[in-house]
Order: structure tokens, then sequence, then C-alpha cells
């Protein structure tokens, strides 16, 4: 169960019951929100706000009080073929408030002990999707003590000693919560650092009756990479193999 403002919605596995309180004798009135719809697991329904973000028999859907709403359609087919189905149960969910993320971690089909392995995380500003590779057991709320300068000493011996954390990050505010989580070595570790290499692939562009030129990309970053190349992929119709042409470097 998940609290919902005054509420609180229920779940099993293929369905959802919104619970609301009216007093004795009854107590509490339930009342079954319409379609087949539940959770994988009880730690996948993640709070934000006035809404449930969770992951269903074959969505991702979010939930404030209406109807279940499918935000999973850009990922939702490549994420139930790299869910180990049988552990699904295992799916831990996260949030990041301040930056308007929500996490899911859940094994893969690599992870053949229930580890989750893997992450999705949804933009709820932006409706945009990505992933991470990362192995945890729980995903954590972390609130730092306070540390003030007087104090810095008793806790780092030098300068060089302090944690890879922007000055301006919510971890150094005192009972401020950041999105932590616990890895496979029992150690808490936060959300930061720089991350590895990564790439995307676009969708198709053009049709398949003209043929079109695509001269230049420019692409946009939150934070710039050190170095970028682009590799050109065409094709003449939709179901054929794109052909891989050229790879040039980033120049501007």
């Amino acid at each position: 169960m998940r609290e919902l403002g005054d509420d609180v919605v229920a779940y099993k596995a293929r369905s959802m019951f919104l619970g609301r309180y009216v007093g004795p004798p009854i107590v509490w009135s339930w009342q079954r929100i319409p379609g087949d719809i539940g959770c994988s697991g009880q730690e996948s329904v993640v709070v934000v706000g006035s809404s449930h973000f969770f992951i269903g028999p074959a969505d991702i859907y979010v939930y404030d009080g209406t109807v279940p709403r499918s935000i999973g359609a850009p990922i939702r087919h490549w994420f139930f073929q790299s869910l180990n189905g049988s552990q699904r149960s295992n799916i831990i969910g996260a949030a990041d408030l301040a930056r308007d993320l929500v996490y899911w971690y859940y094994p893969s089909v690599a992870s053949t002990t229930g580890t989750c392995d893997s992450c999705i995380v949804y933009n709820i500003r932006t409706n945009q999707w990505g992933r991470a590779s990362q192995s945890i057991e729980s995903a954590v709320e972390y609130a730092s003590g306070a540390v003030t300068y007087d104090g810095l000493g008793t806790l780092y011996s030098t300068y060089d000693n302090l944690p890879n954390i922007a000055y301006d990050s919510p971890f150094w505010i005192s009972d401020q919560t950041v999105p932590g989580v616990i890895g496979t070595d029992h150690k808490l570790y936060s959300l930061t650092g720089s991350p590895g290499a990564s790439y995307l692939v676009s969708g198709d562009f053009g049709d398949e009756t003209n043929w079109s030129m695509f001269k230049r990309a420019t692409p946009r970053y939150r934070t710039q990479p050190s170095s970028g190349t682009g590799t050109n992929y065409y094709r003449g119709n939709l179901g054929v193999t794109p052909t891989q042409d050229q790879t040039i470097a980033q120049s501007s």
C-alpha cells in the first residue's frame, strides 16, 4: 500500500484498490480501480507528490487518483524484453525530487540471482527516458548531518580527502535528503560522479518514397563531454538492415 493524499492505494499483481477513510462502522471504504493493472512488487511504486509511478505487468504507469495512465510507450517493448520476468518482484523504485527523476532498478536477463543490475530513469518534467548499468542491494534516501568548517578537520584530514561532490549539492545541507543506493559491496553511494562512455541511436528520418540528404547534426548537452563521434547509417526501406557509413568526430 502507498499513500495518495488522504487516501491509500492497495496494489496487487493485476489489480488496484483505492481506500478512503469514512469512519465507523465501515471505517475504510475500498473501490477497485477499473482495469487489470497492478504492480510488479512492493518496492516498485514511487510516490511523487500526489502521483504514483509504478511498473505494471506489461507497461509503466502514473496514477493520480483517476485512472492509471501509460508512460512507458517509448521503452516498453525493450524494457520487458530485458527484464528477468521471474525476478520482477525485486524491482526497486526511487525518486530524485530535486531533478524530477524517477529510478527503477531491476534484474536484467543477465542477472541469474535476482540482483538488480540495471536501471531505467524517467524524467517527469520532459517525459523522456534514460538508462544506467549499476548493481545495487537497495535504494535509499540519504540525509547528511551538519558539516561546518570547525568540524571539517574531524571528518577529513585534508581537502584532497573530501568526496568528489559539488559544493552546491544538497549532500552538504543538514537534513537535506538526496537519493542514494546500497551497492553489492554493502556500502552507501550517492548518485553523483562522472558518467562513463555512452551512446544513443536515433530513429529513421525521411520516408520510403523520396531520397533525403542529411548534411549536419548539432547535438545539445546538459554537460558537454570531452569528445564525441557520429556514425551515419542508411537504408531505403523499413525492415532492411541499415548500412553503416562514415564515422566522424564532432567539430563544433
